[in-house]
C-alpha cells in the first residue's frame, strides 16, 4: 500500500488532546521525562519502572492482565529534549493503547550520555526489543549511521524528509534496510501553491530558521529557496546563528527583514514570513510577531497556530500528532507481520495539515480564501476560539457564557 495514499481519516483518527496526561520536565543529565501520567482513564498510562535517563511505561488498560504472557518491549530513542517529542510520544502511546496492543515502551534519552544509544542497541540485538522508534531527525540519522543493518526494525518519528536528508534514495520502494521512514515535510512546491492562494501576488518570503538545525536547512530552507527563486520570488534569510541567543537575534533580524520587505512592498500584500521547524525559532514566536509589524507570519508546524497571542496566522505542514499516528500505523504493520520495515514507502501525510487563526487574519485585515478555509483541519475564529479540529466543527459557547 502506498503510504502517501493513506486516508487522512486513518492519520487523524486518534488526534485527541493529550496535554492533560503528558507534560514536560527536562533535566540536562536525564532528558525527557513524562512528568504526570494520570490513572483515572483506562487508556492512559502507568509508570512501571525508571532509572536515570530511562523510563518504562505501559498502557494502563493492559497493566492488570491476568495471564502470564510478557508484553512486547518497544524502545524509543530520544536524542534531546523537545516538546514536539512529548506530543509525538503521547500519540504513539495513545494509538497503541487504543488498539489494545500488549506493549511496554522503554524511553531512553541518549544524546549527552556516553554510549547509552549503543548500549540499548546491543540490548536490541540480544532480542530485548521487538521494535525501535527513532524520535527526531538526529535519531533518524544516528540509526541510519549505526543500525541500518541491525536485526530489529526501526520506524522514524518527528523526523524531516529522509530523501532530502540523504537517508534514503526515493519515496517509493522502501529503504531496503531495517528502517521504515516517515516524514514531517510537505513537498515545497505544494506549500508554495498554498501560499499563493493566500498571497496571489507573492514576491517576497522571509524564511526564519536556525542555522544549527541542519535538518531544517536541508529539508525546508534550501528546497523552498530553490522553488521560490525559480518562480521569481525573492527569499530573505532570517537565520539564527546561536540558539542560546535566539531571542535577541530574532529581535534584530526580523526587524531588519521587515524593513527590507516594507521598502519594496509598502502595502504589505506581496510578502510573508515563513517559520521553519526549528525549536530555537518557534520558542520565540512572540518576538517574530512583534517585529513582523503587519506582515503575515506563516509556519510549517501546525502547532504554532493556537489562537493565542503568539499564534501564527496559517500553517501548511504536518502535525506532530499526524506524523506519530502514521508512524504507529507503520509500527503495527511491522509488529503484526503485515509488512517489513525496509519495504515500506516513505510515510507522507497527504493532504497536509492546514491550520488557520482567523483572529490574526482579522488583525491584519487579510481575507482568507475559501479554498484554504475549506481545506483546513484546524480553525480558530475571530476571537481565538477553536471552532474546527481534525476537520470537524466544534460547539462554541457565546462569549457572554
Amino acid at each position: 500500500m502506498n503510504s502517501s495514499r493513506l486516508p487522512k481519516l486513518i492519520v487523524g483518527l486518534f488526534l485527541l488532546s493529550t496535554a492533560a496526561f503528558v507534560g514536560t520536565t527536562y533535566q540536562a543529565q536525564d532528558g525527557p521525562w513524562v512528568r504526570q501520567l494520570e490513572e483515572s482513564r483506562k487508556d492512559w498510562l502507568l509508570v512501571r519502572r525508571g532509572v536515570p535517563g530511562v523510563r518504562e511505561v505501559l498502557p494502563l488498560a493492559e497493566s492488570t492482565r491476568s495471564d502470564a504472557s510478557e508484553p512486547e518491549r518497544i524502545l524509543i530513542l530520544f536524542p534531546k529534549a523537545s516538546p514536539a517529542y512529548d506530543t509525538a510520544l503521547a500519540r504513539i502511546l495513545r494509538s497503541f493503547g487504543a488498539r489494545k496492543r500488549w506493549s511496554t515502551f522503554v524511553l531512553v534519552y541518549y544524546r549527552n550520555a556516553d554510549g547509552r544509544m549503543h548500549r540499548y542497541l546491543r540490548k536490541a540485538e540480544r532480542g530485548e526489543f521487538a521494535l525501535i522508534f527513532a524520535m527526531g531527525s538526529t535519531a533518524a540519522r544516528d540509526l541510519h549511521d549505526h543500525y541500518r543493518t541491525g536485526r530489529v526494525p526501526v520506524v522514524t518519528v518527528c523526523a524531516k524528509d529522509p530523501v532530502l536528508l540523504g537517508l534514503v534514495d526515493d519515496y517509493e520502494g522502501g529503504s531496503k534496510t531495517h528502517i521504515a521512514y516517515t516524514s514531517l515535510n510537505v513537498p515545497v512546491a505544494g506549500q508554495l501553491s498554498y501560499l499563493r492562494r493566500l498571497r496571489p501576488d507573492l514576491r517576497q518570503i522571509a524564511i526564519v530558521y536556525s542555522k544549527r538545525n541542519s535538518s531544517a536547512v536541508r529539508s525546508q530552507v534550501e528546497p523552498l529557496r530553490k522553488v521560490a527563486e525559480a518562480a521569481g520570488i525573492a527569499v530573505l534569510d532570517v537565520a539564527v546563528q546561536d540558539p542560546s541567543a535566539a531571542r535577541s537575534e530574532l529581535e534584530l533580524k526580523v526587524a531588519t527583514a521587515t524593513g527590507v520587505m516594507g521598502s519594496k512592498d509598502p502595502e504589505g500584500d506581496q510578502s510573508v514570513f515563513w517559520i521553519t521547524g526549528s525549536t530555537a525559532v518557534f520558542a520565540h514566536m512572540d518576538v517574530v510577531l512583534q517585529k513582523a509589524e503587519g506582515f503575515p507570519v506563516l509556519a510549517v508546524t501546525p502547532s504554532l497556530v493556537n489562537g493565542g497571542p503568539s499564534s501564527a496566522l496559517l500553517s501548511i505542514g504536518v502535525s506532530f500528532e499526524s506524523n506519530a499516528e502514521l508512524a504507529s500505523v507503520y509500527a503495527l504493520k511491522i509488529l503484526t507481520g503485515r509488512a517489513r520495515a525496509g519495504d515500506l514507502d516513505v510515510g507522507l501525510v497527504m493532504p497536509p495539515d492546514i491550520a488557520i487563526d482567523m483572529s490574526k487574519a482579522k488583525a491584519l485585515g487579510l481575507a482568507v480564501p475559501f479554498s484554504l478555509f475549506e481545506a483546513a483541519s484546524v480553525i480558530y475564529d475571530y476571537d481565538g476560539r477553536l471552532v474546527r479540529q481534525n476537520g470537524r466543527a466544534l460547539p462554541v459557547k457565546p462569549p457572554s457564557e
